[in-house]
C-alpha cells in the first residue's frame, strides 16, 4: 500500500513537473536570424575533381581576407595534377589575388576575384556556424566545378 501511494504522489509530481515545462516549451519567443557580417580572416581549402576541362585534379589552400565592406585578399598555395606525359611531382604555384563580394542578410553572398583571365572567377557562398564557416561553390570558371570551404581564423 504504502508503494502504491508514493507511485501516486511521484507520478503527479513528475506530471506537474511536464506541465510546467511544456507550456515554457512552446511559448518560447523566436526572433529573426540575421547572418554575422562577413570580417576577419578565413583558413580555406578548396578542389576541383577532373572534369571534361580538366584532365587533372586540382585543389588550393590559403587564407581569405574579408574587410568587412565588400573587399576581400586571397593568399593561396595551388596544387594541380601535372598531365605531361612522365611527370613524377604535381605542379605548385602561390598566388596573392583581390576580389569583391556581397552578402545578403540571410548569409548568402557572392564573392568575385581576379585570377588573371579575362573575366574574374565567382563563386556562391553561404555563412555557417554564426559567422564562423563558410562554404562556397563556383559559378562562371569554365566546366569544372570548384567547391571548398572556410574557417574562421
Amino acid at each position: 500500500m504504502k508503494n502504491n501511494i508514493r507511485t501516486i504522489i511521484l507520478t503527479a509530481f513528475v506530471a506537474l513537473g511536464v506541465g510546467m515545462w511544456m507550456p515554457q516549451l512552446s511559448l518560447r519567443p523566436v526572433s529573426a536570424q540575421t547572418a554575422a557580417v562577413l570580417s576577419g580572416s578565413y583558413g580555406f581549402e578548396s578542389s576541383q575533381p577532373v572534369g571534361p576541362t580538366n584532365p587533372g585534379f586540382n585543389a588550393a589552400i590559403g587564407v581569405l581576407k574579408f574587410d568587412g565592406k565588400g573587399g576581400l585578399t586571397l593568399s593561396q598555395t595551388f596544387v594541380e595534377t601535372d598531365t605531361a606525359a612522365g611527370a613524377a611531382t604535381v605542379k605548385v604555384q602561390e598566388a596573392a589575388i583581390t576580389g569583391t563580394y556581397t552578402q545578403n542578410t540571410d548569409g548568402s553572398g557572392v564573392l568575385s576575384i581576379d585570377i588573371g583571365a579575362p573575366a574574374p572567377a565567382t563563386f556562391a557562398f553561404v555563412v555557417t556556424d554564426g559567422g564562423a564557416a563558410l562554404r562556397f561553390v563556383s559559378t562562371n570558371t569554365s566546366n569544372v566545378i570548384t567547391l571548398g570551404s572556410a574557417r574562421k581564423q
